[in-house]
């Protein structure tokens, strides 16, 4: 596991060989992984029992049942707290271990490629700061320089600068393609007319917060019209 580096452990408290309790105890243990953010999923209820799994390291407790949506926001309210941490650099996500296959296919359907997004931005830490939140969240990354031609992509939402020509043009001409698209204005402007005929989905006026441009990737993308496109 060390030589991986996962971003996030999901561990059930009761598996075969090692318990939850036990995983997360030695991850903590391990230089290596000490920093990696955990979460127990168990159908235990008894407070000793939660109060155990956080004394063992874990950053949080989730009880059986649960919904994907009660799954999903724990996730990447864990994962946003490992993002913002100093130093730590975020690039894939592995379902540590989980006894039944089909909790394997939920995380993939929450967290693996959820959707695939298109950011026009000329400036490259811009870029580079929206895919790295967008792979955080689970999404696939189209990085694309709005002064080079742009395939046609199946995309799932738009993150675009419209204060340059070119990459306003490329947003219009998606926006006519597909009416209901998510397109997410980043921008040094506030909004005006030329970006509100885009119907944006929302609306960042740099500089933005990290919050702000992950609640935004995250509404876009689990918003109904999402894949319509």
């Amino acid at each position: 596991m060390s030589e991986r580096a996962p971003d996030l452990a999901v561990l059930d408290v009761m598996m075969p060989k090692l318990t939850g309790y036990e995983v997360t105890q030695r991850i903590r243990a391990n230089e290596a992984t000490s920093d990696i953010p955990v979460i127990l999923l168990t159908a235990r209820v008894q407070e000793a029992d939660v109060e155990r799994g956080f004394e063992a390291g874990a950053d949080d407790y989730l009880k059986k049942p649960f919904s994907p949506q009660e799954l999903r926001a724990r996730l990447q309210a864990v994962l946003g707290r490992a993002f913002e941490a100093p130093g730590r650099v975020l690039g894939s996500f592995i379902p540590l271990s989980h006894p039944n296959p089909a909790f394997w296919q939920l995380c993939s359907g929450i967290i693996g490629s959820v959707g695939c997004i298109l950011i026009l931005e000329p400036q490259p830490d811009i870029r580079e700061l929206v895919r790295r939140v967008a792979v955080r969240l689970g999404h696939e990354a189209v990085m694309h320089v709005p002064s080079q031609d742009l395939e046609d992509p199946e995309i799932d939402a738009v993150v675009v600068e419209p204060e340059g020509y070119r990459a306003l043009t490329l947003a219009q001409q998606l926006r006519d393609r597909s009416p209901d698209l998510p397109i997410i204005c980043a921008s040094i402007a506030p909004p005006n007319d030329r970006t509100r005929e885009l119907r944006p989905a929302a609306h960042l006026q740099k500089p933005f917060t990290l919050e702000e441009l992950q609640r935004a990737l995250a509404a876009a993308v689990q918003a109904p019209s999402a894949g319509a496109a």
